[in-house]
């Protein structure tokens, strides 16, 4: 049974995406923009002075890093809203009994019509044939 909060977190699947995309901007950008803060600070100042302030520096990159190798990743395997769908839906609609039966019923029928126009097409030929 689909529930209101199935089609809410389907429909917002689209949404989630473009904010990992955000985030893996913004990480990307910090990560790049760190760095270069970093490596311009390591040709000013002295090793031994601050030790401190690279060790920090150094857990932001890893962070923005991360942040941006897991958000590509969540990004990448999250489904779009269309894809959502089609995986909740044709799973019932394939295995639904009636759905099954449907063709069987369906070429009974053209079948049916097939054969009367067969014998309609044939009446006609024999008909002018006469």
């Amino acid at each position: 049974m689909i529930t209101a909060w199935d089609i809410y977190w389907i429909t917002r699947l689209d949404y989630i995406g473009h904010g990992l995309l955000g985030v893996t901007i913004l990480s990307l950008f910090a990560s790049i923009i760190l760095i270069g803060v970093r490596v311009a600070e390591h040709e000013e100042i002295e090793k031994e002075v601050n030790k401190d302030v690279r060790q920090t520096f150094a857990w932001i990159i890893g962070l923005c890093l991360s942040l941006f190798f897991i958000s590509i990743t969540v990004n990448i395997f999250t489904p779009t809203t269309k894809e959502a769908v089609a995986m909740y839906l044709l799973p019932k609609i394939v295995n639904n009994e009636q759905v099954q039966k449907l063709p069987d019923t369906t070429l009974k029928l053209f079948n049916a019509k097939l054969e009367k126009w067969l014998n309609e097409t044939a009446e006609i030929n024999t008909e002018k044939g006469e």
